[in-house]
């Protein structure tokens, strides 16, 4: 869920990307990773894409721990 909100990001921001490495978890409560490289048009732009990258990822940690 939170992966396809990040890429919808990137993609929003016209920005190039690529997948540099996946990993799914084995189980359905395994934790998965990914690592994606972004290049932004500028470094102004870079920015803005992984600031709403961070904000994202913010608010999933912090939906996580009201779950808690």
């Amino acid at each position: 869920m939170i992966l396809s909100k990040i890429l919808d990001a990137i993609m929003d921001q016209r920005d190039e990307s690529e997948f540099l490495e996946f990993n799914a978890g084995k189980k359905k409560n395994d934790y998965g990773s990914t690592r994606i490289r972004v290049a932004g048009e500028t470094r102004e732009h870079l920015n803005d894409i992984l600031g709403e990258v961070l904000r994202l990822r913010e608010r999933v940690f912090i939906c996580s721990l009201a779950h808690l």
